[in-house]
């Protein structure tokens, strides 16, 4: 996601973390503002407004994205998410043996962890 915002954005761009381990939203505005990119963005990765929402407009940056919220194509994304995610998982595990019961898909491909909440410090071009 960083590196396709930074060719977005013709611009560094680095990747941080609300949550879980990696730099923090700070850290990576700071880091951004410490090597002269006086106009540092984030563009943030949440789905709905609430703590870590509110947790990253108090960073140096000085624009920060609203989450991306109940958008259509979010709930598209997720429902394709999911069935894309049952397909694979009755293909390699076979079906769940009991109602509720849980696999995780970490295991095989189309897996991804974030790690965490995420958010891109993005410094914008000058000129």
């Amino acid at each position: 996601m960083a590196r396709l915002l930074s060719l977005r954005l013709n611009a560094p761009v680095s990747v941080a973390y609300a949550s879980g381990e990696g730099p923090t939203p700070t850290e990576a505005s700071s880091a951004r503002h410490t090597t002269g990119h006086p106009d540092v963005s984030l563009a943030t990765h949440l789905l709905a407004p609430g703590h870590f929402a509110h947790t990253l407009t108090r960073t140096p940056a000085r624009w920060t994205s609203s989450p991306l919220g109940t958008h259509p194509s979010v709930a598209e994304l997720a429902l394709r998410r999911y069935d894309e995610a049952a397909v694979w998982r009755t293909e390699v595990n076979g079906p769940a043996r009991a109602h509720g019961e849980r696999r995780h898909v970490a295991e095989g491909e189309g897996a991804h962890d974030c790690g965490g909440h995420a958010a891109s410090a993005a410094s914008t071009r000058q000129g």
